[in-house]
């Protein structure tokens, strides 16, 4: 059986206070979801995708620090880091419900991402959900973990610790 590990996408734009931490990372462990030669002032405010033991130190200080603050989302999967970005990427433009678009979903901002998962119609939850296991979206009673079941949306509490 393959084993679960937990990422993270980190919103630069709500937690800029991260991004010296991401720098000093290797760039392959911690690709920002957006592709492309991207201007150095909209990467720092772009989200990044990373294994939380490919970068420890931002995770502690994420944990101690970001808890209330909408610093991004958490993940689980058994599959590789490029796969999971690749995935998560066919989420990053939508149309609108009236057929105009396409814009960006910032679906990584817990305060966007947690009302719409929510509200998904159980049969229209897999594309979401894919190769990952759970989504841990922040709420106002703290972490929450979403996964999908042949019944729609099962949502239990988790902690920084399970994930670790």
């Amino acid at each position: 059986m393959a084993v679960l590990r937990s990422y993270a996408i980190a919103d630069m734009a709500r937690a800029p206070q991260l991004y010296p931490m991401l720098q000093t990372l290797q760039a392959a462990d911690v690709p920002c979801l957006f592709a492309g030669k991207i201007a150095e002032e909209v990467r720092r405010a772009s989200p990044f995708l990373f294994a939380f033991d490919s970068a420890p130190t931002l995770i502690q200080r994420w944990a101690a620090e970001g808890p209330g603050q909408a610093w991004g989302l958490f993940l689980t999967s058994a599959e590789p880091l490029e796969t999971v970005r690749r995935h998560v990427r066919k989420f990053m433009q939508v149309r609108l419900p009236d057929g105009s678009g396409p814009v960006l979903f910032r679906f990584w901002d817990p305060r966007v991402f947690a009302p719409f998962l929510a509200a998904t119609e159980k049969d229209q939850l897999t594309p979401f959900f894919g190769p990952i296991q759970s989504w841990v979206i922040e709420s106002p009673q703290g972490l929450m973990r979403h996964i999908q079941t042949a019944g729609g949306l099962k949502v239990v509490p988790a902690n920084f610790q399970e994930l670790l």
